[in-house]
């Protein structure tokens, strides 16, 4: 359901696009176009608490919510105060938000820490918008790009220009957030941004299944990896062309 290539500007299976340009990991106006900001509601900072006391016990203030996290978010509970704090301040408070924030459990579960990271850093800077707008902000990009990509995620970088040797711009650009020379993507962004954008284990997963493919064609190796980490997300109720089933 989330986001990049972003992030820039990431573009997955027809079925299923997260670009992250929220990766994007899931981030969404319905149907809205790239850094619009939504129009907001007259339910934006009413009181929407479920509790006597005001709170949602989720962490986040719920009378200024418009859309609340799910009652148990266990290990995902920073992203999913970061999602409904985000929707909320932009006025994005459709019902369809509110289906994506129920989903925010599985969608924090499939992106990388280092992804949460940058989208907490910037969580109050962050332009309206959608799943497909994250990625491409200027504060999240600097965040990811100035990080150290994890072990399985390198792993899945090796095995891609092990096997595809001629590719030698997209391995050399694999994790680039955007600019330099990626070959037929210069300017837009690596070929490994959903690699960097997804846990490690679908890092595992994606170098297992999308390294080599289809003689090592980049726009496939976007495709497979982009699905990957689209398969392992709930679908976008707001159909605003992120990971939509």
């Amino acid at each position: 359901m989330l986001w990049v290539k972003p992030m820039l500007e990431v573009r997955l299976p027809v079925t299923r696009v997260l670009v992250v340009s929220f990766v994007s990991c899931g981030a969404l106006a319905c149907n809205s176009s790239d850094f619009s900001t939504a129009p907001g509601g007259d339910d934006v900072g009413s009181d929407v608490s479920n509790s006597s006391d005001g709170s949602d016990g989720s962490g986040a203030d719920a009378t200024k919510l418009c859309v609340l996290p799910p009652a148990a978010v266990g290990t995902e509970k920073e992203f999913c105060d970061f999602e409904a704090t985000l929707f909320s301040r932009c006025g994005q408070c459709e019902t369809c938000r509110q289906t994506n924030l129920n989903a925010c459990v599985t969608l924090g579960a499939a992106l990388s820490p280092t992804f949460k990271a940058a989208l907490f850093a910037c969580k109050d800077v962050i332009a309206c918008g959608d799943y497909t707008t994250y990625g491409n902000d200027p504060c999240v990009r600097a965040k990811l790009a100035a990080a150290t990509p994890t072990a399985p995620q390198l792993a899945a970088k090796d095995d891609y220009c092990a096997k595809c040797t001629t590719n030698v711009a997209e391995c050399k650009h694999f994790f680039d957030v955007g600019g330099g020379d990626a070959g037929a993507d210069a300017g837009v962004g690596g070929i490994g941004l959903y690699v960097l954008i997804s846990n490690d284990k679908l890092a595992a997963d994606i170098k297992t299944a999308c390294s080599g493919g289809l003689d090592c064609n980049p726009y496939v190796y976007e495709l497979c990896s982009g699905g990957k980490l689209c398969n392992a997300t709930a679908p976008d109720a707001c159909k605003s062309g992120v990971c939509g089933k």
